[in-house]
C-alpha cells in the first residue's frame, strides 16, 4: 500500500512530462517533418519522388519494429529503448538540411534515404511508447487524456508551422534552403529537449517475457478468426486508399494550384487546427460510447473528405474542406489509437502494436505507390490527374469502410445510449429501442 502512495505522485508527474515531451516533439514536427514535402519540391522532386518520400519510409520503418519484442527483452527497460532513438531522430535532421547546398543534383534520392532512416528512429519509438503510456493511464481516462494532451502539443505545433510558413515566404526561391535549414536546425534542438523530458518520466516496471512473444506470421495467419485481427485489416486497407490521394495534396497546392507557403501553411492548419479543438470532444465520447462506435461514424465520412476537394480550388473553399476533415479526422484517429489500449493486455501490446503498424507500412506504401503512377502515368483529357486520385481514394474509401467497420466489435463496456444524446437530447426524445443499457464487450487479446 505505502510502494502504491510513492507511485501515484510518480505518475501524475510523468503525465505531465509527457505533455511537455509532447510538446516539444510538436515543435520538431511542425518545422521538420511538416516541410519535408515543400523542401523536396523545392529541390525539384518529380511527382513519384513526393510519392516515394511517403510511401518508402512508411514501407521500411515498421519492419524494423519485428525486431521490439528483442529489444525490449535485452534492454529491460522502455525508457533506454525510447532515449537512444530520439536522440538519433535529432541527429539526422542536421545531414538533411545539408543536402541542397552539397548534394543537389541528387538531393530528392538523398532526401528519401535519410528521411528513411530518420523514420525507422522515430517510429521504432511508437510500439515501445505505446506500451509505457498505456501502464501510465488510467484505462477509464485514456479517451480525455490523450485528447486533451493532443490539444495542448497540437496547438503549439500548429503555431509553430504557421510561423514557419511565414518565415519561409520571407526568402526567394534561390535562397529557400536557407530558410529550410533554420527550420531543421530547430527541429533538432526541440527533439533533443523532447528526449531531456523522456529522461525525466516515470517507467513502471515492465519484463518482456518469451511466452508473450509469438511471430509475425502467426499473427497474420489468425487475422481473420479475431475482433483485433479484422481491425488491423481495417486500418491497413483504409490507409491505403486514403495514401493513393493524401501525399499529393501538397503537391496540387505547391505545383498546381501555386500557392504561396503561408497560403499552403493556413490550408493545411485549418484542418489541424478543427483537429485539435474537436479532440476533447472526441475523447469524452470515446471514454463514454467506446472507441468502435466513434470510430464507425468517421469511418463513413472519411470518403466525404477527398470528394470535396473535386468541388472547387478557391482559397476559401479549401479552407472549408479542412474544417470537415480535421473535424472527421481527429474522431478517427483518436477512436482507432485508444482501441488498441482496450483490445491487447499489456504484456502484448508493444508486438501487436508493432504487427500493426508493419501492415500500416504496408498499405501506405502501396497507397502512395499507386497515387504516384496514376499521377505520373494516366493522362485523361476531361479531369486533372489530382482529380482522379482525390475520386478514386473517395470511392475506395467507401468500400472499405462499408465492408470492414461493421466486423469490428466494442471490447470494453460502453454507453449504448444513442451517439445524439451527447447533443444534450433528454430521455424522452431518443426514440423508442434506443434508451440506456450497455453494449457487452468482446474478449480483449490476451
Amino acid at each position: 500500500m505505502q510502494k502504491k502512495k510513492r507511485l501515484k505522485p510518480a505518475i501524475k508527474k510523468s503525465l505531465k512530462l509527457s505533455v511537455a515531451e509532447g510538446s516539444a516533439y510538436s515543435i520538431t514536427d511542425g518545422l521538420g517533418n511538416a516541410y519535408i514535402s515543400p523542401f523536396a519540391i523545392a529541390m525539384g522532386a518529380s511527382n513519384a519522388q513526393v510519392s516515394a518520400l511517403t510511401s518508402i519510409p512508411n514501407l521500411v520503418a515498421p519492419f524494423f519494429q519485428l525486431k521490439t519484442a528483442a529489444v525490449m527483452e535485452r534492454f529491460k527497460s522502455r525508457k533506454k529503448i525510447v532515449l537512444v532513438n530520439t536522440f538519433l531522430h535529432a541527429f539526422l535532421w542536421l545531414p538533411i538540411l545539408l543536402i541542397p547546398f552539397l548534394f543537389f543534383d541528387i538531393g530528392p534520392v538523398l532526401l528519401i534515404i535519410l528521411f528513411s532512416l530518420s523514420a525507422i528512429v522515430n517510429l521504432f519509438i511508437n510500439p515501445v511508447w505505446m506500451s509505457w503510456m498505456g501502464d501510465l493511464v488510467p484505462d477509464d481516462q485514456r479517451g480525455r487524456y490523450f485528447g486533451n494532451r493532443s490539444v495542448i502539443v497540437g496547438c503549439i505545433g500548429l503555431v509553430v508551422m504557421l510561423l514557419a510558413g511565414f518565415f519561409l515566404d520571407l526568402f526567394s526561391k534561390e535562397q529557400v534552403f536557407i530558410g529550410f535549414a533554420a527550420l531543421f536546425i530547430l527541429a533538432f534542438v526541440f527533439r533533443l529537449i523532447s528526449t531531456y523530458f523522456f529522461k525525466k518520466m516515470y517507467e513502471p516496471k515492465f519484463v518482456m517475457q518469451k511466452k508473450d512473444e509469438f511471430s509475425f506470421i502467426d499473427f497474420v495467419k489468425k487475422m481473420h478468426k479475431n475482433n483485433f485481427g479484422r481491425y488491423t485489416w481495417y486500418l491497413m486497407l483504409i490507409n491505403l486508399v486514403v495514401m493513393i490521394a493524401s501525399p499529393f495534396v501538397t503537391v496540387y497546392l505547391l505545383r498546381e494550384l501555386n500557392l504561396s507557403y503561408t497560403w499552403y501553411t493556413l490550408i493545411t492548419l485549418a484542418a489541424a487546427f478543427v483537429s485539435l479543438i474537436s479532440l476533447p470532444f472526441w475523447g469524452k465520447w470515446t471514454d463514454k460510447f467506446g472507441n468502435v462506435r466513434i470510430m464507425k461514424i468517421t469511418g463513413m465520412l472519411l470518403p466525404v473528405v477527398p470528394a470535396l476537394w473535386m468541388v472547387s480550388s478557391s482559397v476559401y473553399y479549401l479552407l472549408a474542406i479542412q474544417i470537415v476533415s480535421g473535424f472527421v479526422w481527429a474522431g478517427f484517429n483518436l477512436s482507432t489509437g485508444n482501441f488498441i489500449f482496450d483490445a491487447v493486455s499489456r504484456e502484448k501490446r508493444a508486438i501487436c502494436v508493432s504487427y500493426v503498424n508493419i501492415l500500416v507500412g504496408i498499405g501506405i506504401f502501396l497507397g502512395a505507390t499507386i497515387g504516384g503512377v496514376l499521377t505520373t502515368s494516366v493522362h485523361i483529357s476531361f479531369m486533372s490527374v489530382f482529380m482522379l486520385v482525390f475520386l478514386v481514394s473517395a470511392v475506395l474509401r467507401l468500400v472499405v469502410s462499408a465492408t470492414f467497420l461493421p466486423w469490428i466489435k466494442e471490447v470494453r463496456v460502453a454507453s449504448d445510449k444513442p451517439f445524439w444524446s451527447v447533443f444534450g437530447l433528454k430521455h424522452g426524445n431518443i426514440p423508442h429501442g434506443f434508451h440506456h443499457h450497455m453494449i457487452p464487450a468482446e474478449k480483449k487479446m490476451r
